[in-house]
């Protein structure tokens, strides 16, 4: 009789130590904060995590790479979980399928990252387009953001040119300087970067 009783407490608890490792591994598979099998991923940027604790989240500016932020992601790594967001398109990133809209896909896109692979909230830092993303971001999804810094960024550049300026007086001008850029060729466009690189650069 006690011999029956232990082979089956032994079969239960083989049983539920399988269950349990199953759970697991299952549950490390699953994004961190979603229900969904599919784990999201982004196409509108990529991510490089480092570090544990609470979300930090860097933004580089338009046309800049994510090791902008590496020095302060370092830093903040001994204490934070840091998520390095590099923009498709830019440094070396493949380019998006579609390029006709920017901005608000990758803000989306930025939402359902936090909502997928964070508690739910994270802290968002952002240089100029990085910045305005940002500021999108914690405008259409508060619950998503819970500090926001910017750097170098406004949330309507073109009113540094005249305080009258609305997104309709200054969409012409956009888009012809989007399909100016749009129209250069590799080398064109490496010489006008390299001209603009040296406005912003003062050596002694």
């Amino acid at each position: 009789m006690k011999r029956r009783w232990r082979e089956t407490v032994l079969s239960f608890s083989r049983r539920f130590l399988i269950s349990a490792l199953g759970a697991l591994a299952l549950a490390a598979a699953l994004p961190l904060n979603g229900a969904n099998a599919q784990p999201f991923a982004p196409s509108r940027f990529s991510v490089e995590v480092a570090g544990n604790g609470a979300d930090v989240i860097f933004i580089p500016g338009l046309g800049s790479s994510r090791d902008v932020w590496q020095a302060q992601a370092d830093a903040l790594a001994e204490t934070h979980r840091v998520h390095l967001v590099q923009v498709a398109g830019f440094a070396g990133e493949a380019a998006p399928a579609s390029t006709e809209a920017m901005l608000d896909p990758l803000v989306e896109e930025l939402a359902q990252y936090i909502e997928n692979y964070t508690p739910g909230q994270a802290t968002v830092i952002g240089h100029s387009m990085g910045g305005l993303s940002g500021l999108i971001l914690a405008r259409r999804h508060p619950e998503r953001v819970s500090r926001l810094m910017i750097v170098d960024s406004l949330p309507f550049f073109s009113a540094m040119f005249g305080p009258q300026a609305t997104a309709a007086t200054v969409e012409p001008q956009a888009r012809a300087m989007r399909d100016q850029l749009i129209a250069l060729d590799d080398a064109s466009f490496a010489a006008q970067k390299n001209m603009g690189v040296g406005r912003l650069v003062k050596t002694a």
